[in-house]
């Protein structure tokens, strides 16, 4: 099997920026955390970020920032739990690369 473990990196943009600090605040955390998984020694690894109702400046910044380095979901219509997310992109990586030797959630927050 080539894909190894999918890591999914889960975020949630329902709370006001300005109870977590702001959002510079929040996406430079974002960015540190994306970074320090890209940075592990792993192989055949893929990171993907999840994102449930966040600003689509979050959206935006962080594709610039990270490209096609990893990938994304976005989730912006319903009232879904983490549980859901996470599943539905699992499923959706997936259908894209295949099955993975292991699945690991990383909760943004």
């Amino acid at each position: 099997m080539k894909n190894k473990i999918l890591v999914v990196y889960n975020t949630c943009g329902v709370a006001p920026a300005k109870s977590a600090g702001g959002f510079g605040v929040i996406l430079n955390y974002y960015i540190h955390s994306i970074e320090g998984l890209l940075k592990q020694n792993f192989e055949d690894y893929k990171i993907v970020v999840s994102m449930y109702k966040n600003a689509q400046h979050y959206k935006k910044l962080l594709a610039k920032k990270f490209g096609n380095k990893i990938s994304y979901v976005f989730y912006d219509e319903g009232n879904l739990t983490i549980n859901q997310t996470y599943n539905k992109t699992v499923q959706l990586c997936v259908e894209k690369f295949g099955k993975f030797e292991g699945y690991l959630y990383i909760n943004s927050g």
